[in-house]
């Protein structure tokens, strides 16, 4: 068993709202039981069992915990794929669907053409502007429909073209109803405008994601690197050039004391006050001694003022699904049977999570951090 607790509404913690903990059914006296799949739909406290519809039989049947363990990944999608193949609900809507369609497609077409032509719409869309930029135009449609699909289906049971208008007036209220049915503890605290508001929010993001442009970005950064860098070169070039002239005097300089008599480094001072005057852009100030051509203090202060402080990651799209995506995962981890949240439930959760989702947890935990350090 995946995971045990003193819940005794839940001792598992596989009941759900909506029912989508998959199992498998483990260590019971059948064997065509063994090994099969099912979704949790609830506890029954009074007989100590749990209440698994079956996925390939689409029957009922009570289970104790100890004969059933959390699916793994695979296992939920062999679930999935079984509900779908044998829920007779499902076939008999999908069966409505590919009716409706096929009225509405002038002959000699069919609904079979129309999935070819959206899968090479898709493929084409990959293509040209990239499968994530494609994730997200499929995440922006997916989370569209799912806000308009129930007007959709009242036009479609009516036989009627759905309003635009109607759908227009009722999307507020539909943006609240989907924001509830995702985190049902928010239910009565979210208004239609600000339901709206996020949804309109989550549109942008992903929009302003979709039309942006990185490698034109990344262009004119590296065209304004390489600039700085060339500006840099050149000084960097006088400098040393300067550098160089000021040695050379300071020789001449140098030997023309000694020849004459006079004390070493009198006329230093004055080659190097003529230079600084004269490059007073170009050369690191100069030390005060009259007697060294020390120019590593000035030298590290004129680096230190040419650096730029890295620029710090920003909070875009990206980011932002990560933190839904951290803030949905804790939810579902932490959610009891009564719709509430409960920190400790979360910790015993997480300790049986699937691998692959605690590292993706993991990485959209650092993604998020990131645009704040």
């Amino acid at each position: 068993m995946s995971n045990t607790n003193t819940n005794a509404t839940d001792p598992s913690g596989f009941v759900s709202n909506p029912p989508s903990t998959i199992v498998k059914v483990v260590n019971t006296a059948r064997d065509d039981m063994n090994g099969q799949l099912g979704i949790v739909t609830a506890y029954n406290q009074g007989r100590g069992r749990y209440i698994v519809h079956m996925t390939a039989t689409q029957s009922t049947t009570a289970l104790k915990p100890e004969n059933l363990t959390r699916g793994t990944m695979m296992d939920k999608v062999k679930a999935n794929y079984q509900q779908i193949r044998n829920d007779p609900n499902l076939k008999r809507q999908l069966q409505q669907v590919y009716s409706v369609m096929d009225s509405k497609i002038p002959d000699p077409y069919k609904p079979e053409h129309v999935a070819i032509g959206v899968l090479l719409f898709v493929i084409g869309c990959v293509y040209f502007i990239g499968l994530t930029k494609m994730i997200s135009l499929i995440t922006l449609l997916m989370l569209l429909g799912i806000i308009v699909a129930p007007d959709l289906m009242a036009a479609a049971q009516s036989q009627q073209p759905p309003s635009l208008q109607t759908m227009a007036s009722n999307f507020p209220r539909r943006c609240r109803e989907t924001i509830e049915q995702s985190f049902p503890s928010l239910a009565g605290k979210v208004t239609d405008n600000i339901a709206l508001g996020v949804v309109l929010l989550a549109i942008f993001m992903v929009g302003k994601g979709i039309v942006s442009n990185p490698a034109k970005q990344a262009r004119r950064t590296m065209e304004a690197a390489n600039a700085a860098a060339g500006t840099s070169s050149s000084s960097s070039a006088r400098m040393m050039k300067q550098s160089s002239d000021i040695l050379e005097q300071a020789y001449k300089v140098g030997f023309e004391d000694g020849t004459s008599g006079k004390e070493f480094g009198t006329s230093l001072a004055q080659v190097i006050a003529n230079h600084q005057d004269a490059n007073n852009d170009i050369l690191p100030p100069m030390a005060s001694s009259t007697n060294s051509l020390d120019f590593d203090e000035g030298f590290e202060n004129y680096l230190s003022s040419q650096s730029r402080t890295p620029k710090k990651a920003s909070f875009g799209f990206g980011t932002a699904m990560s933190a839904f995506f951290v803030i949905r995962t804790g939810w579902e981890l932490g959610r009891d049977p009564m719709g509430g949240f409960d920190v400790n439930r979360m910790i015993a959760n997480g300790k049986t999570m699937e691998t692959w989702k605690l590292g993706m947890l993991g990485f959209s935990v650092y993604n998020v951090l990131r645009s704040f350090m």
